[in-house]
């Protein structure tokens, strides 16, 4: 089967983009042929699978697709621009970039089905090729729908012809429901995965792995979070979170691990509290990631509203167990077994759970069954597999 899959982000620096790369790898391996467009400053070069890439202003290309950074829901590592500040010029050039790339792609590679990603300006793009196509949403989509009306006439009519739209949570489903009139039978929920090449149980030398990082200090325990520097991420929530769990715990390190808009305010935040252990670094290649996981004694994700939470998944993978929030798509996958839940916006519920799996070495109990729970369940080979059968059922 031969798959277009048209995205509005790198293939990283964010979880669609991660999404994307392993769907794509995923599909190949399987026998498949995916063909992926994306943004990117520079033309995407050394995948497995043919890329098309729109090219933004800034980096080396003469005569961009855009003439602009790529634009964001929320934020991303490489680039502070949202669809928000976009002029109505500039989002019918946009809007006219991913027609361009679409439409080429559909008349070299003539796919049998488009996957775009999240119901926005691909998925009308998609809409107009007259093939069939799926849409995953990703949650971030459902803030700009909220935030920017220009963009809903053209998602509205993109949801009326798609065949399914893929949700990656139980929560991002009910949204989608609630803004739009979809009928039930066209959202199926599937959930993100992770690469179990990369994410899986280790035991690495602690100070080696926090040498490494830049950190020469000795801790006793290690937290971290892992995500972009945005509000609905709730790194802030976790600072507060901080003084809790400090003051109850000997040498408790919080690694914070990302970049966006809000990073200089959350230093400053830093430095007004009591909290001494938080060290902020920046955004980091998966690999690096992985490590940091493996050293965890608890990963944090204290978001507002997280649409599935890959880094909460990642983690498990890596054998530590997740504190996380009762929002968005954590309950989907966050059981006692693995996990615990606090109140959103809580602080203190937050660091009393924090303090409790520190205190009570739930790494040791917990972090096995973690990263079989994960392996057994949520890898991209199974996830795709799922998204597979939908591409079936529409064909």
């Amino acid at each position: 089967m031969k798959i277009l899959i048209p995205t509005h982000f790198p293939l990283e620096g964010s979880g669609s983009g991660v999404y994307v790369a392993n769907l794509a790898e995923e599909l190949l391996g399987a026998g498949h042929f995916p063909h992926v467009i994306a943004p990117d400053y520079a033309t995407i070069r050394g995948q497995g699978f043919p890329c098309t890439t729109i090219l933004c202003a800034g980096g080396d290309a003469p005569r961009p697709d855009l003439p602009f950074s790529f634009p964001c829901f929320t934020t991303h590592p490489r680039s502070a621009n949202t669809f928000y500040e976009l002029t109505d010029p500039q989002v019918e050039t946009y809007v006219q970039a991913h027609r361009n790339a679409i439409n080429r792609a559909v008349r070299e590679s003539q796919p049998d089905l488009i996957h775009a990603q999240h119901l926005w300006v691909a998925a009308a793009c998609a809409a107009e090729t007259g093939l069939p196509f799926v849409i995953t949403s990703h949650g971030t989509d459902l803030i700009g729908l909220r935030k920017d009306p220009r963009f809903r006439p053209m998602v509205q009519k993109a949801v009326g012809q798609a065949a399914r739209i893929i949700a990656v949570s139980s929560q991002v489903a009910r949204d989608i429901k609630t803004m739009l009139p979809i009928p039930d039978r066209k959202i199926v929920v599937i959930g993100n995965g992770f690469d179990p090449s990369l994410f899986h149980p280790g035991a690495p030398d602690r100070e080696t792995v926090l040498r490494r990082m830049g950190i020469a200090e000795p801790c006793r325990y290690v937290v971290t979070f892992v995500g972009k520097l945005t509000h609905f991420k709730g790194a802030d929530v976790l600072i507060h979170a901080a003084e809790e769990y400090e003051n109850r715990a000997d040498s408790v390190l919080t690694l914070i691990i990302g970049d966006g808009e809000l990073r200089g305010e959350l230093e400053n935040m830093v430095h007004r509290h009591t909290a001494q252990g938080i060290r902020f670094l920046g955004h980091r290649p998966q690999a690096d990631v992985a490590e940091l996981m493996r050293i965890a004694d608890v990963h944090a994700v204290p978001s507002r509203g997280e649409p599935f939470g890959i880094a909460a998944l990642e983690a498990l993978a890596c054998g530590t167990p997740v504190v996380g929030t009762q929002a968005g798509g954590l309950p989907d996958f966050i059981t006692p077994e693995v996990g615990s839940l606090a109140a959103v916006d809580n602080p203190i519920a937050l660091g009393n759970l924090i303090v409790r799996d520190l205190k009570s070495g739930s790494k040791r109990t917990k972090g096995p069954v973690a990263a079989r729970y994960a392996l057994d369940g949520f890898t991209w080979e199974k996830q795709v597999a799922k998204i597979v059968a939908v591409y079936r059922e529409i064909t």
